[in-house]
């Protein structure tokens, strides 16, 4: 049976619903349970399940009958055992092979599982057979199937292998980074990965049988395809006899080809169509396939146009081949009628033909494919019109409906039969996105983002946004004072991106309450370290209004109109750092103690992930498939087998969340492990840690919980480290300890009993006992623990990352003092005036006997003192092991506690303080051990913790086994390869993805996916959801997480618009300079290299580095283009698109394109070796260096060949040179200058806007579970850094900048803007990329994920070359309404994006390109200071000048300019021009179809002052253009209805301010405070008021 979709989604809501009740933990106990009311209410915080049907297809005519009326040829007789001639094809399969016979080009654009691939293989396969029957088919390629990766292709060499098998006349092959060389090595690849099936002769497997007779179909992806022009080898493809009769090329998958990607696309088709119209006989026939392609007849015409632009052929509308679905609502209903309980034993050993007989005619499924086959829907929605005549509940209907579509799932007619009800469920979580509250006499919680609140008697009050105290629960509001007035705030960021002020943070208490706010803990200080402070001011808050002032302050007459009882007292923290790191009510301190409510993605999707793995039924066939060794014996089936695909739309995402996921889930099962492991050993009175480790390694080799590939010693530290985590309590209130499920005590010896209390000389006022004495050592020792003032085991230390933040060395000695090397020592005495667990607890003991707080104190202080320095310091504690001495040098010496004297136990008795919630296994008088808690503690009962979501977690989970890898772009396609091959044989359980596996990839059995942020697009989410269920007999399942985000949270509203949505048809537009040119450079390199083939091959061939002198080939093309052949301009002119800008720019006639590739110290290729060249002197020079220090060299030697034996291919592409799928302009890398294994298997880039942030110094790069740190910037000596001095006004926005040498300033740069004086800095594009250090190890990802940096704001420059023909720009006026709206296009818009470190900027040698953090000084900031440091590769840099910089760059790109008319005064405020900024850009978004992230926008004041003059630019968000903003200037009217749309209020936000849900998102952060929906709605709605509103363009301005 396969996931049953009811009990999934229950377990999924209550286990997400528990983990984020787990963060509503206040005093005000009114507050927790509105709070936990509100998060339960049904759609809330989850959603579904959505059920989804695919209507079955219209049958057409057979291949018999198609046979006999000559459509295709009779040899499909011999296919017959795979296409049975009398079986229908589809109605859409027929209709694509008539219009493939007579030659037309083809959109297969139909539905997922609807057989698109026959669309075109029957007709190829046909074209085959009849040059079989005509004696013509020689070798040579007729068909070239491209597909956008590996996996793909993988999967149809596959499915050709089963049809071809009995035709051996067809061959076939694929051709990708996979395919061997040899023919022996293939083989033995083959028979490796598909150990059960025989090699037929007609596939070729291997790239030298390919080139001696290449396949009729070849199948490959499109990098690969590029490489096959670029090869002189392989020239044999394209050249000669075997290009004369090509006649197929099939694009798979096509809708994902928009945009730029669809530019690289369409210029590689053209090329291949250039190399082979030399020899070509035969006209072209294009296919393009999509399961998500389309959007109806209404863009028939765009589809068709889009084809057209990829392909260079002509497509016209009516050759769009969409399915022909059956109208369900048009038959006669007819048939049995079945009750409820029927279909529970229904399915009882029925084959899947026999099902299909019983229920073809089933009213009730009848009934569903009425109900569902017009759009998805809620499943507990379509229960009503179920079993009415029956008397059961909906959740007895649910589960009878269940079982019919289950059933259904099964029900086929033959095997290769849709089932008789294809079905998917759907479901969808949200973030929590804040907790706001009204404080006007009634505390009323809101988890949803408001400004006020309307009372009963129509009045609004404010609201504030809520925090808490993660140790006590104490109430915070947060906000900003404006005007005195208290308001919500985000973020207070200037123009620049500069924090300006921090938030503010007032506790809330009653107006008796006395705070103590004496003392701190002083060991959480030292081990925490941040901001500490106890330091607060009283204000008094109107709860009413906001208003705000310090008490004593002379109040004014009336804040408003509300009565008195509206004000409060609350406690404004003194907060010397950003965060409030010290509790004033509890006085605990640790790093951001105090926090909002905001859902932190990676927890909250790694709960959700884990509740759907456990849901996944076991694959249990597998086990028994791969049982060579009888061992399934002894294992449990159910452990087994399950698959999960997670998607992440970011792949720093994906990477990080694959080892989080690993981590956290590992974490649980080895306490569920430990709580097994310590019940099977309680026969025992003494377990310690270590062994109980031995028992848990046990355990885990037996139950399959290690990771493969761990030895012994590996396994023994693993689980090692997971007890001294406990042991250090890491997460106290939700680890074992904290939860009560164990603990850990010093080993208690009979002769304690026996101790003389009177000789201890202890004071006896206490009147304690010698158990009383036992107990409170036990406390003060846990204090201890908790600070990590602990010895380790030999295989385990404490600088691991796996415990940070906390991973450092503590040690403790009986007085506290300052360390004089920089150690963290704890003091178990406090200093004087200050206090930490150890005396507050025995305080607290004083006090209930009656003592004043002082005399408490004093006497406190003295006991504990005793208690260390007295005798039984050394005649017990050190003298049997507790303590451990160490002798530090300058520091005497310091104490640890013994871990080894502790014992691992099952506490026998439980207690909970009454006010904090702490549960201890130790009572000494009822005193709560927490600091600063006046608690008492009382008998501790089920259910009275607020984390028993964790208590379940780790005593009910069920322990099965996880293993989860990342899979994104940033490995090498070898290493991803084996990756999937792993996953799909069950060895590795969750593979967390980018977009590797979005697209037709069948990975084998899978059930379900989870989708960590909603996809950028309805396409994305179709194919995405699509992974699951293609090979299981049983509906799949979806789940998706919806981020604080816009896009996510509108589609959390409607779930159903990208479930079922419409896709918008892709467009692309050819005139991106950057990509047609490094199109032209790849038709110049396969030339070359077909002329001058040894220079081809690895890098070192290429430049000629490390030979016996002589040209590099970059001399010799110099020499070559100088000649100009003809040859060569002739194919240049066949590729370049027809496009009166581009050809300006490129100017082929006079060769002028020749300066970007090979100019002097300016063209791409020579910049490329120069690079190569100075790394490789460098590291030569290090060598040589080592070499006569007789140091060891090896290491660089190995550096310098990592280089030098680089397949040059891609080296040109990594150099920006060539082009580089999937990365179409401004590619940097992040070299990795380390030789390990996992450094193999890594290929770091990003765009380069990316880069300087994702690449800046203290950035953090997760690639293979492994963290990589940039260290300098690459070098050029022949050409610099391009280096702009800057500034942005601070009123308006504007940007000023000029270019510079580092250093030097521009002499007639504009001095203030707005009448304010502008501050200049440099920002440095680093054009040449980043690198690691030489000698860094690659470090652990930890738990914690580096913060993302503050977004860099993207500004408008100024337009480019308008006066020039390369320059296309269009002015129109779109008339809406009574409104004329002035429009300007431009393909060359210059674009600014900079990333100024937080305003601090990065200090960067200009000597090596070592580049750090600046550090904020107290003195003014200085543009250089003096830093000794190394350069990457270990070396000691001689200078210690360092600029001060920002990182930038700039780009051209298509820009739209729309000029909004001010329509009135009330509009003149600073919310406005914003607000309607981002929802005109979350309109283009929707209207153009496309992914919000591929647009930018911002505002523009082209005279730097009048805000009536504002302009909103709107631009592509790739360097060069990819369309979308010439679309949006012809789609204006729509784009401005979907604006107003968005902020109509579905998201649930008030008018006056804006949530994640409608304009909200990371890049605009800066503005969070200011943006409200509710002024760009009424806006907007004046704008559009009249509804026969039309779009005119005045193209008498058209300039070309």
């Amino acid at each position: 049976m396969g996931l049953n979709p009811i009990t999934t989604t229950k377990k999924i809501k209550n286990e997400y619903v528990e983990y984020l009740s787990s963060m509503f933990f206040f005093q005000d106990k009114d507050l927790m349970n509105q709070a936990r009311q509100q998060l339960s209410e049904e759609g809330k915080f989850v959603k579904g399940p959505f059920i989804e049907i695919t209507q079955p297809f219209i049958t057409g005519k057979s291949i018999k009958e198609l046979m006999d009326e000559e459509v295709v040829s009779n040899e499909f007789n011999a296919l017959k055992a795979h296409f049975p001639l009398d079986r229908t094809l589809y109605i859409h399969q027929e209709t694509a092979i008539h219009k493939v016979v007579k030659g037309k080009n083809v959109i297969v654009a139909t539905g997922t599982g609807s057989g698109k691939t026959e669309c075109f293989l029957l007709p190829i396969i046909n074209e085959l057979m009849r040059e079989k029957e005509a004696g013509t088919l020689n070798k040579g390629i007729r068909a070239l199937l491209l597909y956008p990766m590996n996996a793909l292709a993988n999967d149809q060499i596959a499915r050709l292998r089963g049809i071809l098998k009995d035709y051996p006349d067809i061959t076939f092959g694929r051709y990708t980074g996979e395919t061997e060389e040899t023919q022996k090595k293939a083989e033995e690849l083959f028979a490796k990965t598909n150990p059960d099936i025989e090699l037929i002769p007609n596939e070729l497997i291997s790239r030298e049988k390919m080139r001696e007779t290449p396949p009729h179909i070849l199948l490959t992806n499109y990098a690969m395809l590029e490489y096959l022009l670029l090869r002189p080898n392989d020239n044999v493809f394209f050249d000669e006899r075997n290009a004369e009769n090509w006649k197929f090329i099939v694009l798979d998958e096509a809708h994902t080809y928009n945009g730029a990607k669809g530019t690289e696309i369409s210029m590689l088709l053209q090329k291949l169509k250039e190399r082979i119209s030399k020899n070509q006989k035969q006209e072209l026939t294009c296919i393009a396939t999509s399961a998500t392609l389309g959007g109806g007849k209404d863009a028939y015409k765009e589809v068709a146009k889009f084809a057209s632009d990829l392909f260079h052929e002509p497509f016209y509308p009516e050759d769009i081949i969409e399915s022909k679905r059956v109208n369900l609502t048009d038959r006669k209903i007819h048939g049995l009628k079945r009750r409820s309980q029927e279909y529970f034993d229904l399915g009882k050993n029925k084959t899947n033909s026999e099902l299909f007989e019983l229920l073809k005619d089933d009213l009730n499924v009848m009934q569903l494919q009425d109900s569902l086959q017009k759009k998805p829907q809620l499943l507990n929605e379509i229960t009503k019109g179920f079993f009415q005549d029956e008397n059961l509940s909906n959740s007895e209907k649910l589960e009878a409906i269940v079982e019919i579509v289950n059933l259904c799932s099964m029900a086929k007619e033959d095997d290769d039969s849709m089932p008789l009800l294809p079905a998917r469920y759907h479901v969808f979580a949200k973030a929590l996105e804040g907790a706001y509250v009204s404080l006007f006499k009634k505390r009323r919680l809101f988890l949803d983002r408001r400004k006020t609140y309307r009372l009963n008697d129509g009045n609004t009050v404010a609201t504030f946004e809520l925090a808490n105290c993660q140790r006590c629960g104490q109430e915070y509001i947060t906000g900003r004072t404006e005007n005195e007035t208290l308001i919500h705030a985000d973020a207070d960021v200037d123009i620049e991106g500069v924090v300006k002020r921090k938030q503010e943070y007032y506790m809330l208490s009653g107006v008796e309450e006395e705070i103590d706010i004496s003392s701190i803990d002083g060991d959480e200080s030292i081990v925490e370290g941040g901001g500490i402070s106890l330091e607060s001011d009283e204000y008094i808050l109107c709860t009413a209004c906001g208003h705000i002032e310090p008490d004593g302050k002379v109040k004014r007459t009336r804040c408003c109109e509300f009565p008195s009882e509206k004000l409060i007292k609350v406690h404004k923290i003194k907060m010397p750092d950003y965060t409030v790191n010290t509790c004033l009510k509890c006085g605990n301190h640790s790093r951001n103690i105090v926090k909002q409510f905001r859902t932190a993605d990676d927890p909250a999707t790694e709960v959700l992930t884990r509740s759907l793995y456990q849901c996944i039924p076991p694959n249990k066939q597998k086990v028994n498939d791969d049982d060579l060794f009888g061992e399934s014996e002894d294992i449990d089936e159910d452990l087994l087998g399950r698959k999960l695909l997670v998607f992440s739309d970011s792949r720093q995402e994906a990477a990080f969340f694959a080892s989080f996921l690993q981590t956290k889930y590992s974490n649980i099962l080895w306490r569920n492990a430990i709580i097994h492991e310590l019940g099977n050993l309680q026969e025992y009175d003494d377990i310690r840690i270590d062994s109980l480790s031995h028992a848990l390694v046990k355990y885990g080799k037996q139950h399959g919980l290690f990771e493969t590939g761990l030895d012994d010693i590996e396994k023994q530290k693993q689980i090692q480290t997971v007890l001294l985590k406990e042991f250090m309590n890491t997460e106290r209130q939700i680890g074992l300890e904290g939860l009560g499920l164990i603990t850990f005590v010093p080993e208690k010896p009979d002769k304690w009993s026996k101790l003389n209390m009177n000789k201890l000389g202890i004071n006896a006022d206490l009147d304690l006992s010698n158990d009383e004495l036992w107990e409170m050592y036990k406390v003060l020792f846990n204090s201890l623990r908790d600070t990590n003032a602990i010895t380790f085991p030999d295989l385990v230390s404490i600088t691991d990352q796996t415990f940070a933040p906390r991973n450092k060395e503590v040690y403790f000695k009986i007085e506290a003092e300052e360390s004089a090397r920089g150690n963290l020592i704890l003091g178990w005495s406090p200093k004087e005036k200050s206090n930490n667990k150890r005396l507050d607890y025995i305080q607290k003991m004083y006090k209930s006997k009656g003592y004043s707080k002082e005399d408490a104190s004093n006497k406190a202080r003295s006991l504990l003192k005793e208690l260390l320095a007295g005798k039984l310091y050394k005649q017990f504690w050190v003298r049997d092991g507790y303590i451990s001495e160490t002798p530090l040098a300058r520091e005497g010496t310091v104490l640890k506690l013994n871990y080894k004297k502790w014992q691992v136990v099952k506490p026998e008795n439980l207690y909970i303080c009454d006010k904090c919630g702490s549960i201890v296994s130790n009572n000494v008088r009822g005193i709560c051990p927490t600091f600063r808690c006046e608690g008492k503690l009382v008998d501790y009962q089920d259910g009275m913790s607020r984390f028993s979501y964790y208590k379940d977690l780790y005593t009910k989970m069920k322990p099965l086994p996880l293993i989860a890898n990342e899979h994104t772009a940033q490995l090498t396609s070898e290493y991803a390869s084996r990756l999937q091959n792993r996953f799909e044989n069950g060895e590795v359980n969750v593979l967390s993805c980018s977009t590797t596996f979005e697209m037709g990839v069948d990975v084998g059995q899978l059930e379900a996916v989870f989708m960590r942020n909603v996809p950028p697009e309805t396409a994305n989410y179709i194919q995405r959801a699509g992974r699951a269920g293609r090979r299981t007999e049983s509906t799949a399942f979806s789940l998706t997480y919806a981020k604080r985000r816009s896009h996510d949270l509108t589609y959390y509203q409607f779930p159903e618009n990208i479930i079922g949505g419409m896709i918008k048809a892709p467009y692309i537009e050819m005139n991106n300079e950057k990509i047609v040119l490094r199109h032209m450079f790849s038709v110049v390199f396969a030339w070359f290299f077909r002329k001058y083939q040894t220079y081809y091959g690895k890098v070192d061939n290429f430049l000629n580095i490390s030979g016996e002198g002589g040209e590099s080939a970059v001399e010799v093309l110099k020499e070559v283009l100088n000649e100009q052949p003809e040859d060569l301009k002739n194919s240049l002119k066949y590729i370049v698109p027809n496009s009166k800008s581009l050809q300006t720019f490129v100017d082929i006639e006079n060769w002028k394109w020749i300066d970007y590739l090979v100019k002097e110290d300016e063209g791409a290729l020579v910049i490329a070796e120069s690079n190569v060249k100075e790394i490789i002197d460098e590291l030569e020079e290090l060598k040589k260096r080592l070499d006569l220090e007789r140091k060891p060299s090896d290491n660089i030697l190995r550096i310098q060949n990592t280089y030098l034996r680089k397949d040059v291919l891609s080296f040109l592409s990594s150099s920006n040179v060539l082009p580089k799928y999937g990365f179409p302009v401004d590619v940097v890398n992040l070299n990795i200058l380390h030789n390990g294994e996992n450094a193999k298997v890594v290929n770091i880039s990003r765009d380069l806007k990316l880069a300087i942030s994702e690449f800046a110094p203290g950035s953090e790069i997760v690639a293979n579970k492994k963290v990589w740190k940039p260290y300098a910037l690459n070098m050029n000596r022949m050409k610099s850094w391009p280096v702009q001095e800057y500034a942005i006004c601070k009123n308006c926005g504007r940007l000023y900048g000029y270019h510079v040498d580092l250093g030097t300033h521009y002499d007639d740069r504009e001095m203030d803007c707005c009448n304010v004086p502008l501050n200049y800095h440099y920002y440095l594009q680093p054009v040449f990329g980043f690198s690691t250090k030489a000698d860094d190890l690659p470090g652990n990802p930890g738990e914690r994920r580096k913060a993302k940096p503050l977004p860099s704001r993207v500004k408008f420059d100024t337009y480019v070359d308008e006066e020039l023909e390369l320059t296309e720009t269009m002015q129109n006026v779109v008339k809406i309404g009574t409104h004329e709206i002035d429009v300007k296009y431009s393909s060359r818009g210059k674009m600014v994006i900079v990333n100024n470190g937080g305003g601090m900027g990065y200090s960067l040698c200009k000597r090596c390109g070592y580049i750090t953090q600046t550090k904020s000084t107290r003195t003014k900031k200085s543009d250089e200071k003096k830093i000794e440091h190394k350069t990457k590769l270990g070396k000691n840099c001689d200078n210690t000048y360092l600029h001060n910089i920002h990182l930038g760059h700039d780009f051209i790109t298509d820009v739209v300019e729309i000029n909004l008319p001010l329509i009135s005064s009330k509009y003149i405020q600073k919310s406005f021009w914003p607000s309607l900024l981002y929802a005109v850009m979350e309109g283009a978004s929707i209207e153009l179809g496309i992914a919000r992230s591929e647009i930018g926008g911002c505002l523009y004041r082209a005279d730097g002052v009048d805000v009536t003059n504002t302009s909103i630019i709107l631009y592509d968000d790739v360097p060069g253009g990819a369309g979308h903003a010439k679309k949006i200037s012809q789609h204006l009217k729509g784009v401005l209805e979907n604006a107003k749309m968005k902020v109509a209020g579905s998201c649930g936000c008030g008018e006056d301010t804006s949530c994640y849900g409608c304009l909200r998102g990371f890049e605009n952060q800066f503005y969070h405070e200011i943006l409200q929906r509710g002024i760009a709605h009424e806006y907007l709605t004046e704008l559009l008021k009249f509804n026969d509103s039309r779009v005119e363009f005045d193209n008498r301005e058209l300039i070309l």
